[in-house]
């Protein structure tokens, strides 16, 4: 609406004022508080909006998100693990300064991609905002909340700017998963398990970890997507169930079958066994793509 798009406008000329002079004023939370509300607002935005209103918040939302990363990199220790994980999020969520990688994501989502003045600018800035922000963050991880460690990685993996340090931060999250698996809600799982087989970071302990949590009995709470972005990355992964035949029922006879026990003794079994009951119980529920995912998830298996 036209208050929202006058309200952005005002408060980029306001942190632009005096080259930024009252952004040291501005706490972590207020800055990330601001990141997270304009990735928010934008993200819902409606398909009838004309380009020339699009195109004012979409310059006045570049404008304070560089305010923000900006801080970030001059005073990153100030930030909290949430306000860490809120910036993070928001500039991904925007694709703010976003760099071109070969990676293909296995996903039909449009991602928001802000059309930039200044894109090499804004890729540089984002970069030196990662790097620091992985550096700093992978040293206090523990901090970290399950959300916010898989916020941290999904905003990593969707920014790319791929590095040493990135990789550091990954091992960090996937240590943190194999400790704290059981508070790691679902979409949690799905997600963060997505971002490290996107970047192909790969460690069996940690795709078992997050694998036991999507089991049999707790697979109804898990929504469609949280199912097939779990199997595809580990298919992806190149997690192979040890019972490759506990998803035939129709060429093996009944006693070479693979018995429920069995299934439950390896996560990475269960957790297909899990995706495939679900699929199976509630398919109309399931988008095209994720139907997909699933069955080139089973194609894999073996």
């Amino acid at each position: 609406c036209g208050a929202q798009r006058r309200l952005m406008d005002c408060v980029a000329d306001t942190l632009d004022h005096n080259e930024g002079e009252i952004v040291k004023d501005f706490k972590p939370q207020e800055l990330s508080n601001t990141a997270w509300g304009l990735a928010t607002l934008i993200s819902r935005r409606g398909s009838e909006d004309s380009s020339q209103d699009t195109s004012i918040e979409d310059q006045a939302s570049l404008r304070i998100l560089r305010w923000v990363a900006k801080s970030l990199c001059e005073r990153v220790d100030d930030f909290k693990p949430q306000e860490v994980s809120n910036s993070i999020w928001a500039f991904a969520t925007l694709g703010f300064g976003a760099t071109t990688t070969p990676t293909q994501f296995n996903t039909n989502n449009e991602y928001i991609s802000l059309p930039s003045d200044q894109p090499e600018v804004d890729r540089n800035l984002v970069s030196e905002t990662l790097l620091i922000v992985a550096k700093n963050a992978s040293s206090r991880l523990h901090r970290f909340r399950p959300q916010e460690l898989n916020n941290l990685a999904w905003g990593f993996c969707r920014l790319g700017h791929y590095s040493k340090e990135m990789k550091v931060l990954y091992e960090g999250v996937g240590q943190e998963l194999i400790k704290r698996h059981r508070f790691f809600a679902p979409q949690d799982i799905g997600t963060t398990l997505w971002s490290f087989a996107t970047v192909e970071y790969y460690d069996e302990a940690v795709y078992k970890a997050a694998a036991s949590e999507l089991t049999l009995s707790k697979s109804r709470s898990f929504k469609p997507q949280e199912l097939s972005n779990t199997v595809w990355a580990l298919a992806t992964a190149g997690a192979i169930p040890r019972f490759v035949h506990a998803f035939d029922s129709t060429t093996l006879k009944s006693s070479h079958r693979v018995s429920f026990n069995e299934i439950k003794s390896d996560p990475i079994t269960a957790c297909f066994a899990a995706a495939t009951t679900e699929l199976i119980r509630r398919p109309n529920e399931f988008k095209e793509q994720e139907i997909k995912d699933v069955l080139w998830s089973l194609s894999k298996a073996r």
